[in-house]
């Protein structure tokens, strides 16, 4: 006579072989479920890689960009800045020869005609007075123009400036 346990031998096995498949079948739902996992993950970590890099590129260029800018604007002052001197230098030179001026013999002959200048500018009555560093400043009414030759040569050395100009323009 066949006991308990061997007629429930059958059973078991079986019982232990659908807990097998289950456990197969489960084992393999979680396995494709973590590589669709995996996969998502590797998708968008793909992504984010390839966005961090388009920024760091974008911002690289935007860096470059902003350097060669700031470059270029220390270069022009640094122009500018040699011009300035230059020019700066020239009026110097041209203010200090002004006492030479006054001391040739054709110097009255200039005085006179800045005083013509200034009458037919200001009208006969024109009060005329000579400035310390010599030339004419007339007034009348009100009205003033300055004939010195400080302010004459600052005239002529501004406008000597604008020629200047176009040989430091390349």
């Amino acid at each position: 006579m066949t006991t308990v346990a061997e007629a429930l031998r059958p059973v078991r096995a079986e019982l232990i072989r659908r807990a097998e498949a289950d456990a197969a079948a489960t084992l393999a739902e979680a396995d494709r479920a973590a590589e669709t996992t995996l996969a998502e993950a590797q998708g968008r970590a793909e992504a984010i890689m390839a966005e961090a890099r388009a920024r760091g590129a974008a911002e690289g260029r935007a860096v470059r960009a902003a350097g060669r800018a700031r470059t270029r604007r220390a270069a022009r002052e640094s122009r500018l800045r040699g011009q300035r001197k230059i020019y700066d230098e020239l009026l110097r030179r041209v203010l200090a020869a002004l006492p030479e001026v006054r001391a040739t013999p054709g110097y009255p002959g200039l005085r006179a005609e800045l005083a013509a200048q200034a009458r037919a500018t200001l009208g006969p009555q024109a009060r005329l007075s000579e400035p310390p560093g010599g030339g004419i400043i007339a007034q009348l009414d009100g009205r003033r123009v300055d004939y010195s030759l400080e302010t004459l040569a600052r005239q002529a050395v501004d406008a000597l400036a604008a020629e200047l100009e176009e040989l430091w323009t390349p």
